[in-house]
């Protein structure tokens, strides 16, 4: 997210790289947390749950990982 990835690295990655580090920035001074080439970020609230999935095509997902989060719902944590 601070752009330190190595030179050798794919473009690929230092585009995504860059990004994630735009939407880090851009939420560090209060506002959305957007970048060019990230879909719109949602504010989540408890009912969708919308997730950015951070990738070469980066996505807003409803719920994720819905099935696996049901396992640990009857889990107490202290």
């Amino acid at each position: 997210m601070w752009e330190t990835l190595p030179a050798a690295e794919p473009p690929a990655a230092h585009a995504l790289e860059k990004q994630i580090h735009d939407a880090w920035v851009a939420f560090l001074k209060g506002q959305a947390p957007d970048a060019t080439g990230l879909p719109a970020w949602p504010q989540w609230n408890p009912q969708t749950r919308a997730t950015m999935l951070l990738n070469s095509t980066s996505t807003v997902e409803q719920q994720p990982f819905e099935a696996e989060l049901q396992l640990w719902k009857d889990f107490a944590f202290a």
